[in-house]
């Protein structure tokens, strides 16, 4: 709550992101995942999240779902 000047505002933000995948990644993902870093390009199959860019987002749900 912020206060003065007599306005009193209150701002909440919330942000939630999930992504439910059944996919297991190994070593030839993580590889054309450093290739296509940072990214914008529609179809990269680093793009794992499908937000339109390959970037942390993407490592993170890779690095959740890494097979041996």
């Amino acid at each position: 709550m912020f206060y003065g000047s007599g306005l009193d505002v209150e701002v909440s933000i919330e942000i939630s992101f999930s992504v439910a995948s059944s996919t297991t990644y190994s070593i030839s993902n993580f590889i054309q995942l450093v290739t296509d870093w940072l990214k914008s390009e529609s179809g990269l199959t680093s793009d794992v999240n499908g937000d339109g860019v390959v970037n942390t987002r993407d490592l993170e749900i890779m690095m959740s779902n890494w097979s041996d």
